[in-house]
């Protein structure tokens, strides 16, 4: 029978390997790869899922936000989608005014909101100069959109289509925006 070494001696041979081994893997990949690598991954790894938890979160605050202007078209104005195809211009404006309205939240910009769910209207209207319009709020900053109302409102400027004659901007009129375009206005 061949003599066995005591435990402790081949945990020595075991560390001794392992040390080795580790030793040859530092020389071949190199040592800052080969101690830097695994902090890296991990640091990669989180910030990964990290960004994937933002996008996520705005993607659901993006559809929520249209989801809000929308309804309260349909509420305030009494409009929805139409029920028969749109027209080409109608369906380029609504992907357009879509990829814009996402962005505001009706809650933390209700003056800017409330001009873009005009748009909305003015869309579903099939109204000619709603595209006018879009270029015009996408350069729209809140303040000007306080602005831009509170004048409507002193001026008395509503259209006839408007629900409310108050600047409040949750009683803005739905698509009071139009008759300023084809009146020069803005």
């Amino acid at each position: 029978m061949a003599p066995t070494k005591p435990k402790k001696d081949m945990d020595d041979d075991m560390l001794e390997g392992a040390a080795l081994s580790a030793g040859k893997t530092l020389e071949k990949a190199g040592v800052f790869k080969a101690l830097l690598q695994p902090s890296a991954k991990a640091l990669g790894d989180y910030w990964g899922k990290r960004t994937q938890q933002w996008v996520e979160g705005l993607n659901e605050r993006r559809a929520k936000n249209v989801s809000q202007h929308m309804t309260k078209v349909k509420a305030v104005a009494k409009l929805s989608p139409p029920d028969v195809a749109p027209t080409e211009r109608q369906f380029t404006s609504l992907l357009e005014w879509t990829s814009e309205a996402q962005t505001i939240d009706p809650e933390a910009e209700p003056e800017l909101s409330a001009l873009w769910q005009a748009l909305l209207a003015d869309i579903l209207r099939n109204d000619p100069y709603a595209d006018e319009m879009r270029v015009v709020l996408q350069e729209m900053t809140r303040a000007d959109a306080q602005a831009f109302l509170t004048m409507e409102y002193m001026t008395g400027a509503q259209s006839s289509r408007s629900i409310s004659h108050s600047p409040r901007a949750d009683q803005v009129p739905v698509s009071p925006t139009s008759a300023a375009l084809k009146d020069g206005g803005l």
